[in-house]
């Protein structure tokens, strides 16, 4: 394993991960549960006070292997990369995420069933 040392150096590097951890450490902020419900969805359970986000510590990866949240919700990233919800509603919610898995899981998918192909036509 190898460890690699970034140093954050200017004002704007730091202030998103400053408010982020704030936010994480305010306890007066409710708690949400986060549950896989298959290999690529996921279930988030919490209750949001109006005009508050959700967000889930999860990178958002390049186009083509969003997120997405179902519902009433909003997805995007924060200043940090990870997943950032906007729920339309305040209240107790429950947001639905689905990973598609973009072009490589296509890819994959199509590779292994050539795999599987050849393997029966050689047999």
């Amino acid at each position: 394993m190898t460890v690699y040392s970034a140093r954050l150096s200017t004002v704007s590097e730091i202030e998103p991960l400053a408010a982020y951890v704030n936010a994480l450490d305010d306890a007066s902020l409710p708690e949400a549960q986060f549950q896989w419900t298959t290999h690529h969805t996921a279930l988030v359970r919490t209750t949001v006070p109006a005009g508050d986000l959700v967000s889930v510590q999860f990178r958002c990866t390049p186009a083509g292997m969003q997120w997405q949240a179902a519902g009433l919700c909003r997805s995007g990233q924060d200043a940090l990369g990870l997943i950032l919800l906007k729920p339309e509603t305040a209240g107790p919610i429950e947001i639905s995420l689905y990973y598609d898995g973009g072009a490589e899981m296509r890819w994959l998918r199509l590779l292994s069933a050539i795999s599987v192909l050849g393997y029966f036509s050689c047999s």
